[in-house]
């Protein structure tokens, strides 16, 4: 019974976890997105520019 509770109690942090590092990953692609986008429009700038 004891073990049991102790596996519940794991199973629901690892779900917090998860959907914590879902967000994690979600807003780390955002910025490395932006980074991408940002340098491609430097790029092409300067690629006009020129």
């Amino acid at each position: 019974m004891r073990s049991r509770g102790r596996f519940s109690h794991s199973m629901k942090v690892i779900d917090q976890w998860r959907r914590h590092s879902i967000m994690v990953i979600l807003i780390e692609a955002a910025l490395s997105i932006n980074l991408l986008f940002f340098t491609l429009l430097d790029q092409g700038c300067s690629f006009f520019v020129a």
